[in-house]
């Protein structure tokens, strides 16, 4: 493997160039355009948003794609979080769909690799897009393919699902701009020391927050811990409860700004993913089950419930709750990608692929 060299180079990393429009913005526009979009925001000297494509002087090239994309004004995100990562800030993000939140990143992150020195685009990879699970890391590639093919970029992609020796080989062929990946991957990677992430100074950390396992956990620290220590780090996430904001962001950047988007308070869940919270004894859950799932039964014929379950024995308790409720049911434990997608067709669905309890 390749070692990093970079600590003898300084990285580029502030691109940014406020347009004299945005300069002379008074706060009071900027107060009615975060209002219309529900944007909550903190951090020293937040950069002020951006209304228009031509207000952040990216290169052609990435303009010219942004376009292509059908984009013809920055979604709400990219007002906010482009002049930010553009200047070299550490960001945490809030906010949906997927695609927006890819085309916010990505873009600063294509700038970066490309205004840096060759000598330091070949000490490794620059810009590392890692996830939780292999689903959302493709969906990550789909979004930003086309970005980095347009930006000369080279990028590799490291899935659980795909054989982890040509994947080795794919990194030892040939220079590597960015890699995408999940956590679980990359982890099985450093062990056989097959990858180098020691060049990494651009890190996002998307669809961050989820429930996850005290391993899960270990493995997003090894990772980021590999990374280099004054690198930029990006974490984007689709919903947010009470104590993120300061018991994960800070461990992983230095002086991050925070952004909201779509909620009327930072500290609760995504206003756009609407949640219900039963709080009931263990001896009623198993009616309290049947009552939601009849109750969205009623009000949808065609409708689908995904259950999650903490535990094989759970899975076949519920199925059987279910079952009484003469409803087509397809249960599975840690399954393929396809069986899954298969099972969406039946009515019922649920997993053990997912520390949330319900049982």
């Amino acid at each position: 493997m390749k070692s990093s060299i970079t600590n003898y180079y300084n990285l580029k990393r502030n691109f940014y160039k406020e347009h004299p429009r945005v300069e002379r913005r008074t706060w009071e526009e900027i107060d009615k355009f975060l209002n219309l979009h529900q944007i909550k925001f903190s951090g020293f000297d937040f950069p002020k948003p951006i209304f228009s494509l031509d207000e952040i002087n990216f290169p052609v090239y990435i303009i010219n794609e942004i376009r292509l994309q059908g984009i013809q004004r920055p979604s709400a995100i990219q007002s906010m979080t482009w002049p930010a990562l553009y200047s070299g800030r550490d960001i945490m993000c809030i906010g949906l769909p997927t695609s927006s939140r890819v085309i916010s990143y990505i873009c600063p992150a294509l700038v970066f690799i490309r205004e840096q020195a060759p000598e330091i685009r070949r000490a490794g990879p620059l810009v590392l897009i890692v996830t939780q699970t292999k689903e959302v890391a493709k969906e990550i590639l789909t979004h930003s393919q086309m970005f980095i093919h347009q930006s000369q970029c080279s990028y590799c992609c490291l899935f659980d699902d795909e054989n982890i020796n040509t994947q080795s080989l794919h990194l030892r062929g040939r220079d590597i701009d960015i890699v995408i990946g999940n956590y679980h991957r990359l982890c099985e990677l450093m062990d056989n020391d097959l990858v180098n992430l020691k060049n990494v100074s651009y890190l996002v950390l998307d669809d961050f927050y989820r429930n996850r396992s005290a391993r899960l956990s270990d493995e997003i620290k090894r990772v980021v811990n590999e990374t280099r220590s004054d690198r930029q780090t990006a974490i984007f996430s689709r919903i947010v409860p009470s104590g993120l904001q300061k018991s994960n962001g800070d461990e992983f950047q230095n002086d991050a700004l925070f952004v909201c988007v779509g909620n009327d308070d930072i500290h609760v869940s995504n206003r756009d993913m609407p949640q219900q919270i039963h709080i009931c004894t263990m001896a009623e859950k198993r009616k309290k089950l049947q009552d939601i799932i009849t109750e969205i039964a009623q009000m949808d014929r065609n409708f689908k419930i995904l259950i999650y379950a903490n535990g094989f024995k759970k899975i076949r308790i519920t199925e059987k709750i279910v079952k009484e409720l003469k409803i087509d049911t397809f249960a599975y434990e840690r399954t393929s990608v396809g069986r899954r997608r298969r099972a969406m067709k039946e009515k019922v669905y649920y997993s053990k692929n997912s520390n949330h309890k319900f049982f």
